[in-house]
């Protein structure tokens, strides 16, 4: 009984002392923050995203669609080990479980590759003169 005090009076020091720290992060952003909002004063929008050029509406649609399949990708993960772990011992549900989470990761490994090929092709086509 005392060892489980300790420990959980040790874990409430560590999240207290970890949760001490934050407003330093916090204080450290506002200046970044307070320096946007100055630029940005009197402009319509805050001038963030000017993607004027094909390259860069290309590259923005390409970084969304990846988000995108990154978001299924985790959720298949989830939903395979998921029927993993709740398959108790049926044979049946751990290999529909395991088919699952190797086709996410060749998925996965797939898009990555096409990413990579996208990327290559976009910056030797506007690299050219």
């Amino acid at each position: 009984m005392r060892l489980k005090q300790s420990i959980a009076s040790l874990a409430v020091t560590g999240a207290v002392c970890a949760v001490s720290v934050l407003p330093v992060f916090a204080a450290s952003n506002f200046k970044d923050a307070e320096k946007q909002f100055k630029t940005a004063a009197g402009e319509k929008g805050a001038g963030l995203s000017t993607n004027d050029n094909v390259e860069g509406k290309a590259a923005s649609i390409i970084q969304t669609a990846l988000s995108l399949l990154g978001v299924v990708f985790f959720i298949l993960m989830v939903y395979g080990g998921f029927i993993w772990m709740t398959a108790r011992g049926d044979e049946t549900q751990a290999k529909k479980a395991k088919d699952i989470i190797i086709m996410a990761t060749i998925g996965i490994i797939i898009i990555l590759l096409s990413y990579a090929a996208t990327y290559f092709v976009i910056t030797q086509v506007f690299k050219a003169p």
